[in-house]
This record gives C-alpha cells, sequence and structure tokens, in this order.
C-alpha cells in the first residue's frame, strides 16, 4: 500500500469536504430558492464529475464510505427532483431540512481534520 504525503491527506480531506458542502449548498437552494444562489443542472454535474474523479482511487480502498457518499448523492439528487414540481415540493423541502444538518456536521467535522492536516 502506498504511504499517503500529509499534502495528500490534506488534498482527499478537502474534496471531501467540498462533497458535503456542494450537496449542503444544493439542499439550501431548495430550502430557500430566492436566498441562495442556484447552480444549473450542467455546473452541479460537472462539479461532481470533478470531485468524483479525485475521489474515486480513495474511496474504490473504502466501500463504506464510498457507499454513504454515493447514498448521499442519491437522497440530494432525488430532493433536487421533488423540488421541481409544485406537487412535490413541499416534501422536498422537508426532506432537505432533515438532510441538511447532518451534511452541516460533517462540514464542520472534515473542516476541523483539514485544519490538523494543514497544521501537520
Amino acid at each position: 500500500m502506498k504511504t499517503l504525503k500529509t499534502s495528500d491527506l490534506l488534498e482527499v480531506a478537502a474534496e471531501v469536504g467540498k462533497f458535503y458542502a456542494f450537496h449542503a449548498h444544493a439542499l439550501r437552494v431548495v430550502i430557500q430558492p430566492k436566498s441562495a444562489t442556484g447552480m444549473s443542472e450542467d455546473v452541479f454535474k460537472e462539479e461532481l464529475e470533478n470531485i468524483e474523479t479525485k475521489l474515486k482511487p480513495v474511496l474504490s480502498k473504502n466501500k463504506v464510505v464510498q457507499e454513504n457518499m454515493a447514498e448521499i448523492h442519491q437522497r440530494v439528487l432525488k430532493i433536487r427532483d421533488l423540488s421541481r414540481t409544485d406537487q412535490t415540493r413541499a416534501e422536498a423541502i422537508e426532506s432537505a431540512k432533515a438532510l441538511l444538518p447532518m451534511l452541516e456536521e460533517r462540514i464542520i467535522t472534515v473542516s476541523d481534520l483539514v485544519a490538523v492536516f494543514r497544521s501537520l
């Protein structure tokens, strides 16, 4: 197994943080569409592809984390889809409000980890 340098760990942790922050932002847009800056579907997909490309080698070694992140991604996609129609908008907002606190907690945790790696 390859030994990772501190800079490698920092980069991975930062990308994981981006993953959570990006999905949290998408949920905030569902909850408060007028107060949060939205993003086009193309930008959303492009950013996620960039993050996935950077994380793929590391996540392939840890299926549990890979599956957890995939589940979060699928939940956010479903919420975004529900938010597009008036009939399911309230359900989308409720689901986004339920998921957002967990993502915010993970953002804080990863941010702390990035800070620790930077101090090494």
